[in-house]
């Protein structure tokens, strides 16, 4: 048999595996149906790789632990809740895949698990409280902490599911529009080193980041998969609490790249507008115009009229048409309500194209 035979049958070979690798991964996600089976746990660690990767992390560097995979050093999601994370996410308003949703942006609790020492070196409540108070003021994500049963957030040892060594701490991913559930704190970490009290609020604000649906801002420099860039922050951010490799690091406070991730992710100030011009368009058959209107909160309901007699006729998510009829003059003006229960009034004069908004409760 020739050489170039034998090469030529060597790259159909490979390429016919890669072919059935990917439909592999590609159907396993999608002949799953959130809403109409129940979930199954993945068949083999081939299935659960596949999520994974959905999820939009390299597999290459994962670590299969006893009860979970830990991904980049300190993200760590349990095998039970793998199928859970591969189903295409719930259709549920005001949610985004990855991150939290509205609804429960403003009303996250926190809570320390039992395995969790109340006293002596290894209990962090504490600092977990502090973490809490120092990301609080920062965006629209308010915790709480709580002793009541199923907070949101649960902080428990690594002791059923062992981290690394060198793996002081790792939290979980955003799912169903809802924060991370877990953060596990490894108790033995670095053979069992004691960890002072800025290291531990350090390393507490990290893995909530990653809760949130923060990766390691270093991503780039540590060769990680591929995450979205946040608008306005640097390329690199020596000063970032998110990045990776980290954990022997104290606190000394959010760099100004960490303070514009969070909230241009979870934006604390409402802003509205009406998106573009008035468009001549066919309501009930009459000749009309539509402007639309969109907030960085979601609207719920409307009401008013604008100066010549208009109506919202579509309530979309954070969005409604805003239909005038053909006589309007120079504005237009709405009243609405955000999820939050805030009201504002919206007004733009067309001649200046200058959205004024007014919170009237």
């Amino acid at each position: 048999m020739n050489a170039k035979y034998i090469r030529n049958s060597l790259f159909i070979l490979c390429y016919s595996m890669f072919l059935a690798l990917t439909s592999a991964c590609d159907n396993g996600l999608e002949a799953v149906s959130f809403e109409k089976q129940k979930p199954q746990r993945p068949a083999s660690i081939g299935d659960d790789m596949c999520i994974i990767q959905s999820l939009g992390f390299d597999t290459l560097d994962v670590v299969k632990l006893k009860s979970g995979y830990l991904i980049q050093g300190d993200i760590y999601i349990e095998k039970s809740k793998l199928v859970a994370y591969g189903q295409p996410q719930t259709r549920q308003a005001y949610h985004t895949t990855g991150l939290i949703g509205h609804p429960k942006q403003r009303a996250i609790t926190v809570g320390v698990d039992s395995s969790i020492p109340a006293s002596g070196v290894d209990d962090w409540r504490d600092e977990i409280q502090e973490a809490i108070n120092l990301w609080n003021p920062l965006s629209n994500l308010k915790m709480t902490y709580t002793t009541a049963a199923n907070p949101d957030i649960l902080i428990r040892s690594d002791a059923s599911t062992p981290l690394p060594n060198n793996a002081i701490a790792a939290g979980s991913w955003p799912m169903n529009g809802k924060p991370g559930p877990s953060i596990w704190i490894n108790l033995d970490y670095d053979y069992n080193k004691t960890i002072p009290r800025l290291q531990k609020i350090y390393n507490m604000v990290h893995e909530l980041g990653h809760c949130f649906g923060l990766r390691h801002t270093n991503w780039k420099s540590r060769n990680e998969s591929n995450a979205y860039d946040i608008y306005g922050t640097p390329d690199s951010d020596s000063y970032s609490v998110m990045n990776g490799g980290t954990a022997e690091y104290q606190w000394s406070g959010f760099s100004e790249g960490d303070k514009k991730a969070i909230e241009y992710l979870y934006p604390s100030t409402f802003t509205a507008d009406f998106v573009g011009y008035p468009q001549e368009v066919k309501h009930w058959g009459v000749d009309v115009h539509r402007l639309s209107v969109r907030g960085s909160h979601p609207i719920v309901s409307y009401e008013d009229w604008n100066m010549s007699g208009g109506w919202v006729v579509r309530i979309n998510d954070d969005s409604a048409d805003v239909v005038f009829g053909s006589s309007y003059t120079s504005a237009a003006y709405v009243t609405f309500t955000t999820i939050y229960g805030e009201k504002y009034i919206l007004t733009r004069w067309y001649t200046e194209q200058i959205p004024n908004l007014s919170r009237i409760d």
